[in-house]
């Protein structure tokens, strides 16, 4: 019985409700009603672990372990001893929870946070890509994450292996391009970042601050020429909104650009800078 109440409660997310104090109540309420159901504690154990109140969440899970001493609250001790600053307490107890569920993407995750406390990048990388993974939807935020820190460890491949299989699934998402384009220029790919940059670009509705990038780009190409032309569709459309900071910021970015390929005039090479 307790295994099948594990279950269901990793199925499930915490119940919405306005404010802590109001969920609090909530689940004081269940667990009155039913003080033997451990769902209610580990709950409340969570929400608790999310506000702070670390000695609150330890006696809950306590209790839980009482009344069903075979369910697995690893995942739950894991946070807390990630919360209370103690990460290779946590990693201890999320071996524990994930020995049993292997594909529990969010305890990949957390244990991944665990492992960067560590400073154990490898084995952290190793968990997000199984969080990315075993996710039922993409989470670019999460995706991105897992792509830089594999990009930082050398893993370029996979960092794009990534974003890419989240956009076969969600479609071409622009935060996740842009970081493939970002990590591809550091890497001097400039062919394959402008390839990638230019699928944004050609994506219905304008967006200047794309042009403006592709502009950046093909000056790092030493492509002053066409580098103009990109600045010069990228104004036309600017200047077309309304007055906001980020129209002025946007200008401002295209008038030091072109700044800089005025230099370039009788060079062998273009320097490539990137507005600030």
């Amino acid at each position: 019985m307790a295994a099948i109440s594990a279950l269901v409660w990793l199925s499930l997310p915490v119940s919405a409700h306005p404010g802590t104090a109001s969920s609090l109540h909530h689940y004081d309420h269940l667990i009155s009603q039913a003080p033997n159901d451990p769902e209610p504690y580990m709950d409340r154990a969570l929400l608790l672990i999310e506000s702070g109140r670390l000695d609150a969440a330890a006696r809950d899970l306590q209790t839980v372990d009482h009344i069903a001493p075979a369910l697995n609250t690893g995942y739950l001790r894991g946070l807390l001893a990630l919360r209370g600053n103690e990460p290779a307490v946590a990693v201890e107890h999320f071996n524990h929870f994930l020995a049993e569920y292997p594909t529990d993407s969010r305890s990949h995750e957390a244990r991944a946070r665990a492992f960067l406390a560590l400073n154990e990048k490898p084995s952290a990388l190793d968990d997000l890509v199984n969080a990315v993974r075993y996710r039922n939807t993409a989470d670019p935020g999460l995706v991105m994450e897992t792509a830089r820190l594999a990009h930082e460890l050398d893993q370029l491949p996979l960092g794009l292996q990534l974003i890419d299989e989240a956009m076969a699934s969600a479609g071409l998402v622009p935060q996740l391009q842009l970081a493939a384009v970002d990590m591809l220029v550091h890497d001097a790919q400039h062919d394959k970042a402008l390839a990638r940059l230019q699928e944004l670009i050609d994506q219905p509705g304008d967006n200047p601050e794309w042009q403006i990038r592709k502009a950046e780009l093909l000056l790092a190409m030493d492509n002053p020429v066409e580098a103009a032309v990109q600045l010069d569709e990228a104004e036309t459309e600017i200047e077309t909104r309304k007055p906001t900071p980020w129209r002025e910021h946007s200008l401002a970015d295209i008038a030091k650009l072109r700044a800089v390929i005025a230099t370039c005039a009788g060079r062998q090479s273009c320097p490539a800078t990137t507005p600030k």
